[in-house]
């Protein structure tokens, strides 16, 4: 493992998740037990975050932002990120089983992307907080956007990168809202039984 500076530029993978019908569950809860539901959803986000060494950024709504390579880096991050994706789903499903509402499962939206990012300290003063900013972030976040219930969709050098040891399928290039140019799309399937070796 290596310790990130503050301000340093490096490949960071980002994965953002977000609760889908969150609007839509918000009107049917009561505002106590919303609170109480999103709690335990964040609770088991996180955990299953740092359960494979990330780091959670913020929470924005009912979305997280979390990071694998900043503050900490190690040499699979990207794998990382995508057992933790599952492990999300997975833990969201259960939650959801045991929770009263209206019945329809919980299930997540999830977008992964690796790339350069800068991090460090962000904001002024007191108000200064550990963060990332880059295109690698909006990506991540647009991905998320594209993603149906319960599908992670992972960019073209996070594929890349764990093609190795996960399954996929091609979305093919797709232009995502806010992006001048088109972006290889892939969606995670599931880890490979007999992993390859990594190129």
């Amino acid at each position: 493992m290596h310790p990130v500076s503050d301000a340093d530029r490096r490949t960071v993978t980002v994965l953002f998740a977000d609760l889908c019908g969150f609007t839509a569950l918000s009107e049917q809860l009561d505002p106590e037990v919303m609170q109480a539901l999103q709690n335990a959803l964040f609770k088991e986000l996180t955990a299953a975050v740092r359960n494979f060494g990330g780091f959670v950024d913020k929470f924005i709504g009912d979305a997280l932002l979390a990071l694998f390579g900043a503050p900490v880096a190690h040499e699979d991050d990207p794998e990382r990120a995508l057992c933790a994706a599952l492990d999300m789903i997975a833990r969201t499903a259960r939650l959801g089983e045991g929770t009263p509402h209206s019945g329809s499962p919980l299930l997540l939206h999830i977008g992964i992307n690796t790339g350069p990012v800068v991090t460090g300290g962000l904001g002024i003063g007191t108000a200064k907080s550990y963060s990332v900013t880059g295109d690698t972030v909006n990506t991540a976040q647009r991905l998320q956007s594209l993603a149906a219930p319960g599908e992670v969709l992972v960019g073209e050098l996070t594929h890349r990168l764990t093609r190795h040891a996960f399954s996929y399928e091609s979305l093919g290039d797709v232009v995502l809202r806010g992006k001048a140019g088109s972006v290889l799309v892939h969606r995670l399937d599931a880890p490979l039984a007999a992993p390859r070796a990594a190129r």
